[in-house]
């Protein structure tokens, strides 16, 4: 997952199409976070990710494993997970949810629609995570959600 980084962060909107089809295959809105985090090998932006379907938070890197524990008492097989917590501009208490991580550890995505409804209420929201190899060190990756509910609007 390689990105171009502009000056400053904004929420875009993007959309796939399958090139056999011409259909529209996936849609998403998207920004960077405003800061650059240290991973174990390198010091990168975070992307912070909203699929239109269903409207889904994705926590994606670059070059920044995440670390996970892993859970295998599901019949479909393992699964990595890392707690982790929002704390959003408007809200008093951080919110803690579980990350649910991909294969490659690059990307965490969360099944909670609380997010995005806090997310479309807020100016700003900071994400507490743990990169790998890190000895448990947190990180904390701060997103501007100024422009979200906007760019969000174009997945309808």
């Amino acid at each position: 997952m390689v990105l171009s980084v502009s000056a400053q962060a904004q929420w875009k909107y993007n959309e796939s199409k399958d090139e056999l089809t011409g259909k529209v295959s996936s849609r998403h809105v998207f920004t960077l976070s405003n800061n650059r985090i240290q991973g174990t090998f390198s010091k990168d932006f975070i992307l912070l990710i909203v699929k239109c379907d269903k409207e889904t938070p994705i926590l994606g890197t670059n070059h920044i494993s995440l670390e996970g524990d892993i859970d295998c008492t599901s019949y479909s097989g393992c699964i990595a997970t890392q707690a982790m917590r929002f704390k959003f501009d408007n809200v008093e208490k951080p919110l803690n949810t579980t990350a649910y991580l991909f294969e490659h550890r690059d990307a965490a995505y969360f099944e909670s629609k609380k997010l995005v409804d806090l997310m479309k209420k807020a100016l700003e929201v900071r994400i507490e995570f743990e990169p790998m190899f890190t000895k448990g060190k947190k990180v904390i990756a701060d997103f501007s959600l100024v422009g979200f509910s906007k760019a969000l609007k174009k997945c309808r």
